[in-house]
């Protein structure tokens, strides 16, 4: 089994129905296996999967699993809200003959808060479930390639490690061979320092005891 680092990323985006989603998935160092989760409301329930796939395939790295949903304009429609209308047109009939202003216009009364409101297309619930499938697919897929990332992170941690090792090895070959030559270096400059004292010795007669003492 190679060398797994714990650091790593991944991510994923599709589609389900006109819904689009995006899933991203990151490992950093940790001691143990920590996962946190983040999923807009409503999606709650796929965290027990995310650990679940997490911790079927990871035993150490902090992860941290992110989700994020939309929809496209087309899923929501406009709708008049008939009792916003009914207050507002109300409320203008009242002011009649109390202010002088003229009539408003058409735009103007659509515009008044509450009169329009956009409202989101509902969903059967084969479509939720696909949607949840999907999902729950593209996380396995996700986690798959975390693993991959943090596979080849690994992959680079050991070739580094091994020329490490290597450049440590020769520098103790060289170690050992500069350690060993040392005694026979040692023992070649003491015979040419003694034989050098000894010629000096032999000019004068005499021996100088300070030339000896530096010697020695």
């Amino acid at each position: 089994m190679g060398l797994s680092s714990m650091t790593g990323f991944a991510s994923a985006e599709g589609a389900e129905n006109g819904r689009r989603w995006a899933w991203e998935a990151r490992s950093v160092n940790s001691r143990g296996l920590d996962i946190r989760f983040r999923a807009p409301s409503g999606l709650e329930a796929l965290e027990a999967e995310a650990r679940r796939a997490a911790e079927a395939r990871f035993r150490r790295g902090a992860l941290q699993i992110s989700l994020q949903t939309g929809r496209p304009e087309s899923a929501s429609t406009l709708r008049l809200n008939e009792e916003s209308l009914d207050q507002a047109l109300a409320a203008m009939t009242a002011l009649e003959g109390r202010i002088q202003a003229a009539p408003p216009q058409l735009e103007q009364i659509l515009g008044l808060k509450g009169v329009l409101e956009l409202v989101e297309a509902e969903e059967d619930e084969t479509a939720k479930a696909a949607w949840r499938g999907a999902l729950a697919a593209a996380l396995e897929a996700l986690l798959d390639d975390l693993a991959r990332s943090r596979a080849l992170e690994g992959e680079k941690l050991d070739k580094a490690l091994s020329a490490l090792l290597g450049e440590i090895e020769g520098l103790n070959e060289q170690a050992r061979a500069s350690a060993a030559a040392q005694p026979s270096a040692a023992g070649e400059r003491l015979k040419r320092q003694v034989a050098e004292f000894l010629a000096a010795a032999g000019s004068s007669g005499e021996l100088d005891e300070g030339r000896l003492a530096q010697e020695l």
